[in-house]
């Protein structure tokens, strides 16, 4: 790692970069390091990392972000987080770090099977909301043992960050029932500015009805073109232009 840190650290004009680390045995101590060099990188732009099924354990995750947050030129962001044993309290450093991020616009973050819980959940999303420069948001929490508390403050959380115009959130395979959904929908709707909803809500405690009442609810957003909801593997909805009333 540290041989693949000292190079990165030397590509002064870097602007785009994709990196695949998954299962590799990346350790907390790597993150930092991978972070740190990344950080010397004042013209990336666009960055992508796949660290899936490493050992990023509780400090990891937030060592990387921290790095990246001196990439003074970063607005897109995908990070692949999957399997990486980051936890409650590893989700409450990550959420300090994430706050940091205040430039960027488009940010894609996969936290499946982490074992965050409600509580990191919050904790992430409450970092979130310092970005306010943030347009585009794809937060994945499959996995992770989030219940109606969960959700609910997700959506409080989101509806905080006014400047976001497209938001996916899977949140697949949790124990969010259909009281969670209706606040967490209900949330979503104050946001003015959302334009483009995705929500996968499969394998939960959630049935064809409480679909039903998200699009109704979501429906009268405002600036709502396009809304996809996904329940399970055999059920999927997709409600376009609010002015059609229709649902395929």
């Amino acid at each position: 790692m540290s041989i693949l840190s000292d190079g990165l650290s030397g590509c002064k004009n870097l602007v785009t970069l994709k990196l695949v680390l998954e299962n590799c045995c990346f350790t907390q101590e790597g993150a930092f390091s991978l972070g740190y060099s990344l950080g010397l990188n004042n013209n990336l732009t666009t960055l992508e990392l796949f660290l899936e099924g490493n050992f990023l354990d509780l400090k990891g995750a937030s060592n990387l972000i921290n790095g990246l947050s001196k990439c003074s030129s970063l607005s897109i962001l995908n990070i692949v987080l999957k399997k990486c044993l980051i936890g409650v309290q590893g989700s409450s450093l990550l959420g300090d770090s994430l706050q940091n991020l205040r430039n960027i616009t488009s940010l894609s973050l996969n936290l499946g099977i982490n074992n965050i819980g409600s509580e990191g959940v919050l904790k992430i999303v409450i970092g979130l909301t310092k970005c306010q420069n943030l347009t585009s948001l794809n937060l994945l929490v499959d996995q992770n043992n989030i219940d109606d508390d969960g959700i609910t403050n997700l959506g409080l959380q989101i509806a905080k960050i006014e400047s976001i115009k497209i938001l996916e959130i899977s949140i697949y395979f949790n124990q969010v029932g259909q009281k969670g959904v209706s606040t967490f929908v209900k949330a979503l709707s104050s946001c003015k500015n959302l334009q483009n909803i995705t929500l996968d809500l499969g394998e939960n405690n959630i049935d064809e009805k409480a679909i039903q009442s998200v699009v109704s609810v979501l429906s009268k957003s405002i600036n709502l073109k396009t809304l996809k909801l996904q329940l399970n593997d055999r059920i999927q909805k997709v409600y376009i232009d609010k002015t059609q009333k229709q649902m395929k």
